[in-house]
C-alpha cells in the first residue's frame, strides 16, 4: 500500500498530516421529536414572556435550527471516529475527513442562524450575552458564507479550497479556533432549551 509524505498529506488539507486526534463529546441531552418541536404553541411563552407573532416564528425557527446542528454534529462526530478508526497519518481516511467537515460546516451555519433568530425574540442585554458567547461560530459562518466570493479573488493556497479545517482542538479557519467542546456546549444548551419550550406546553395543555 503506497505511503504519502507529510507535503503531500497536506496537500489533501491543510495541516492533515499533524491531525492526529479530536475528542468530539457526544450530545447526551436528549434531542426533540422534532414534528413536536415544530407544532408546539408554547413557542409563543417561553418562561411566561407571551411572544408577538414575530417572536413565535423566530423561536420556531431557533427551534429548527439547533435541532438541525445538532444533527449534524452527531454525523460529524461519527465520521471522525471512522477516519481515527486504524489511522494512518500516511494515508489518513479521506472520505471520512470530508464527510466529517460537511456535516461540520452545515452544523456552524445552522447554530449561527440559530443565534442569529433568538437574539430578535430577547432583549439587547440578553441577545448581547448570546453573540458574545457565540462569536466563534458566527466568525466561522461567516467565513463559510463569504467564502466563494473570497476565493476568487484570493491568490492560491488552500484558502481557495478551505474555509474551514480541523486541528487537534477544535474547528479552525486558519486564524481562530472554535473548540468541540464549546460547539458541544452550545448545542447541549440549545437542545436543552428546545426541549425546556416543549415541556412547558406539555404542563400546561
Amino acid at each position: 500500500m503506497a505511503q504519502y509524505g507529510e507535503i503531500f498529506v497536506n496537500e489533501m488539507a491543510p495541516e492533515l498530516w499533524d491531525f492526529s486526534e479530536a475528542i468530539v463529546p457526544p450530545i447526551e441531552v436528549e434531542f426533540p421529536n422534532f414534528n413536536v418541536a415544530m407544532w408546539n404553541i408554547a413557542a409563543r411563552q417561553v418562561f411566561n414572556i407571551e411572544f408577538t407573532p414575530l417572536g413565535e416564528r423566530v423561536v420556531r425557527h431557533y427551534m429548527r435550527r439547533i435541532i438541525s446542528a445538532a444533527n449534524s454534529y452527531e454525523i460529524a462526530r461519527n465520521c471522525l471516529a471512522d477516519y481515527f478508526f486504524n489511522h494512518r497519518r500516511d494515508q489518513p481516511k479521506l472520505q471520512a475527513y470530508f464527510e466529517a467537515l460537511d456535516s461540520h460546516e452545515t452544523c456552524i451555519i445552522n447554530s449561527h442562524i440559530a443565534v442569529n433568530a433568538i437574539c430578535k425574540a430577547l432583549d439587547n442585554q440578553e441577545a448581547n450575552k448570546i453573540l458574545e458567547d457565540s462569536k466563534e461560530i458566527s466568525t466561522l459562518a461567516t467565513t463559510i458564507r463569504h467564502f466563494a466570493g473570497q476565493s476568487k479573488s484570493s491568490s492560491g493556497g488552500h484558502n481557495k479550497t478551505f474555509p474551514i479545517f480541523y486541528r487537534n482542538d477544535g474547528i479552525t479557519n486558519g486564524t481562530l479556533v472554535l473548540t468541540f467542546s464549546d460547539l458541544h456546549a452550545f448545542l447541549s444548551d440549545g437542545l436543552k432549551f428546545v426541549n425546556e419550550i416543549v415541556n412547558y406546553n406539555a404542563s400546561t395543555a
